[in-house]
Order: C-alpha cells, then structure tokens, then sequence
C-alpha cells in the first residue's frame, strides 16, 4: 500500500505539473492573441485621426 500511495501521489503532482504548464501555456496564447487585437484597433484609430486631420487640413487621403 505504501508502494501504492507514492505512486497515486507521483500521479498527481504529474497531473498538476501538466495542468501548471497548460494553464501556462494558455495565458501565453491568450495575451499574445490580445496583444494583437490592440495593435489593430490602434491601427484603426490611427487610420481614423490621420483622416480627421487630413480633412481639418484640407488634404485628400
């Protein structure tokens, strides 16, 4: 049984181990997927100010 006990608890810290890496592996995902959903709604909101002021200025774009 106590052969038994170390191979549930071995198990386990495996189990976490994976879970710790996965949770990891996820947060890197999702911050590089929101990085970019930022970068281009700055683009956009540059693209939008450089036509506002084209247009204050009297500029075609």
């Amino acid at each position: 049984t106590a052969t038994l006990a170390k191979e549930t608890e071995g198990g386990s810290s495996q189990k976490s181990e994976l879970f710790g890496k996965e949770n990891q592996s996820a947060t890197i995902i999702q911050s590089a997927w929101r990085g970019c959903q930022v970068r281009r709604e700055i683009n956009g909101m540059n693209k939008a100010a450089a036509k506002i002021q084209a247009v204050f200025r009297g500029y075609r774009t």
